[in-house]
């Protein structure tokens, strides 16, 4: 979900010179020759990168009275 306006936000502020997870991906699905497996190979990359991360900042978020990761 967060590179669903990534590009957009890089675009704006980079001018086009600074490209950003967000600009590869929607470069991928709309090319000419269209590499859909390359774009869905990204997203679904950076889909598991921001699960994980989740997962380990609850895991050591360290809040008192919880127990466990859930």
């Amino acid at each position: 979900m967060p590179s669903i306006s990534e590009f957009v936000i890089a675009s704006m502020l980079g001018g086009g010179k600074v490209y950003l997870i967000g600009n590869v991906i929607e470069q991928a699905f709309n090319s000419g020759y269209a590499d859909i497996h390359a774009g869905s190979g990204l997203s679904l990359s950076l889909m598991v990168l921001i699960l994980i991360s989740m997962v380990i900042y609850r895991f050591f978020d360290g809040e008192e009275g919880e127990s466990g990761i859930w």
